[in-house]
């Protein structure tokens, strides 16, 4: 596995502008923003592999995602810095930096600490997203995220878990796909992935 700065400098170089530009931010920084990672006061999602954290940096508020120490969590981390750094859409949660600082990089995203789909479902949320008007508008974001992705580049990514802990909301209910752990791109020549 490589340095994950080797990593990200060779991704910044290879992008040729087509890359969101984003910043490196430090472990201290990072833990002043969410508050030394206060769990579960500051928890958006909790995964297998990561936690997201809401938290604010500069007067900002931003997400930030810390991988957990487990077996492929530095495979899952640089798959979410490859592939979320190649997304521009509206429906999908920017990513706009990371900490290299740590063993496995700490990623920042755009602020998205209104729920997952998942929560808003079983908590039977009363707000207008849950109406008939509001769904359709979410499955009409989520539906021009995922033909983004998948037509939106010289190869289709597959995500491989979209699912309703995977869409999030920004706070103007806007909703948004997240999470490329498990995503892969379609190899040249091929139709599909395997698995």
């Amino acid at each position: 596995m490589k340095n994950g700065a080797i990593l990200l400098e060779e991704l910044i170089t290879s992008s040729d502008g087509k890359y969101n530009p984003f910043c490196i931010f430090s472990n201290k920084e990072l833990k002043k923003a969410t508050n030394n990672y206060s769990y579960p006061l500051n928890v958006i999602k909790h995964d297998a592999y990561y936690i997201l954290y809401k938290g604010s940096l500069q007067e900002r508020s931003i997400s930030v995602m810390k991988f957990k120490d487990v077996q492929d969590a530095k495979q899952f981390c640089f798959n979410n810095i490859v592939f979320a750094a190649q997304m521009n859409h509206k429906n999908v949660v920017k990513l706009i930096g990371c900490c290299l600082e740590t063993q496995i990089p700490i990623l920042v995203f755009e602020s998205v600490e209104c729920k997952t789909m998942s929560d808003r479902i079983r908590n039977e949320d009363r707000s207008p997203c849950n109406e008939w008007t509001g769904r359709l508008k979410i499955a009409m974001e989520i539906a021009n995220a995922v033909a983004h992705v998948h037509v939106g580049f010289t190869r289709p990514i597959v995500s491989k878990s979209i699912k309703l802990a995977n869409i999030l909301f920004d706070d103007e209910c806007v909703a948004k796909l997240f999470d490329f752990t498990l995503s892969e791109v379609i190899p040249e020549g091929e139709t599909h992935v395997n698995n």
